[in-house]
C-alpha cells in the first residue's frame, strides 16, 4: 500500500484529527518513508486511530512485525540479532538446528532405531490461517505469529507457535497434522518442539520462555484433552508453574 492509497483509505473512515496520531512532519510526502516498515498487511486504518498514543511508530507497530517484537523482548530497539532471527519466520528461512540430529534425544524408548534423516524443520509466520501451500493443503491456524513445523519430507507433521511478549516469548499453540500419526508415534514430538523453541530463544538471548498450560487454551479441544501435548512437555522441558502468571516459565541458559 502506497502513502496516498494509505491516506485515503484513513479519511474513508470520517473526519480525522490528525494532532492525535503525532505523524512525523513528513508523512505523506514524496515517497514511502521509514514509516513503512512498521507496516503490516493485516494493519487496518482504524487500528491507528486511538486518542493516544506515546508515539507514531507504536502506532504501526502490528503483533507481527519482527522489529517490533524484538523491542517488546528485548526492551531495547537495537537488538539486531533478534530483530533478523524473527525475521526468517516471514521469509520462511530453515532454521539452524537440523531435525535429525536434534530429534536423536527425542526418540521414544521403543523406537531407539528410528531412522530421523528425512525429519525436517521449518517455519511458518503469521496468524489465522496459513498460506504456505503445503501448510494449507493441511489446514493449519496459528493464533500466534511465529512457528516451527517439524515435517517429514515436505510433509508437515506438527507445530508449534510463539508470541512476543515483554521480557520473553509465550509458547501458546502445539498442534499434530491430523493423519500424520505413524510418523509422530515414535518421537517425544511435543517435547522437542517445546526443546527447540527454548533452544531458539537462548541462541537469541532471549531470557525466558514461557508456555501456556493446556487449562487455559482458548480451544475446549485442548482445554479438555491438551495436557500431554502442554503441561507434560513442560515440565520435562525444565519449566516451571509460576502461580503468579498462570503460566510455564524456563529461564534460558538454566
Amino acid at each position: 500500500m502506497d502513502t496516498s492509497a494509505f491516506l485515503k483509505s484513513l479519511e474513508e473512515l470520517g473526519p480525522i484529527d490528525w494532532t492525535k496520531l503525532n505523524l512525523p512532519d513528513d508523512f505523506g510526502k514524496n515517497k514511502p518513508g521509514p514509516e513503512f516498515e512498521y507496516l503490516s498487511l493485516d494493519l487496518q486504518p482504524k487500528d491507528i486511530l486511538a486518542k493516544e498514543h506515546k508515539s507514531w511508530k507504536d502506532q504501526f507497530f502490528s503483533p507481527s512485525n519482527s522489529d517490533y517484537d524484538s523491542r517488546v523482548i528485548s526492551g531495547h530497539d537495537n537488538n539486531t540479532q533478534l530483530k533478523v532471527a524473527l525475521r526468517q519466520f516471514s521469509l520462511f528461512n530453515q532454521p539452524k538446528t537440523q531435525a535429525p540430529t536434534f530429534l536423536a534425544n527425542y526418540r521414544k524408548e521403543g523406537s531407539p532405531d528410528l531412522d530421523l534423516s528425512n525429519y525436517r524443520f521449518d517455519v511458518d509466520h503469521g496468524t489465522g490461517p496459513s498460506k504456505r501451500m503445503n501448510m494449507e493443503a493441511v489446514s493449519r491456524w496459528y493464533d500466534a505469529p511465529y512457528t516451527f513445523v517439524l515435517s517429514y519430507q515436505w510433509d508437515p507433521l506438527a507445530t508449534v507457535s510463539f508470541k512476543a511478549e515483554e521480557g520473553g516469548i509465550l509458547i501458546s499453540q502445539i498442534q499434530g497434522v491430523k493423519g500424520m500419526e505413524s510418523r509422530l508415534r515414535p518421537l517425544k514430538w511435543a517435547m522437542g518442539l517445546v526443546g527447540l523453541t527454548s533452544k531458539w530463544a537462548e541462541e537469541n538471548g532471549i531470557e525466558e520462555v514461557r508456555l501456556l498450560p493446556a487449562a487455559r487454551n482458548t480451544s475446549p479441544a485442548v482445554k479438555k484433552s491438551g495436557f500431554m501435548n502442554y503441561d507434560v512437555p513442560a515440565k520435562r522441558e525444565g519449566f516451571k508453574y509460576d502461580q503468579k502468571r498462570e503460566v510455564y516459565v524456563k529461564r534460558t541458559g538454566k
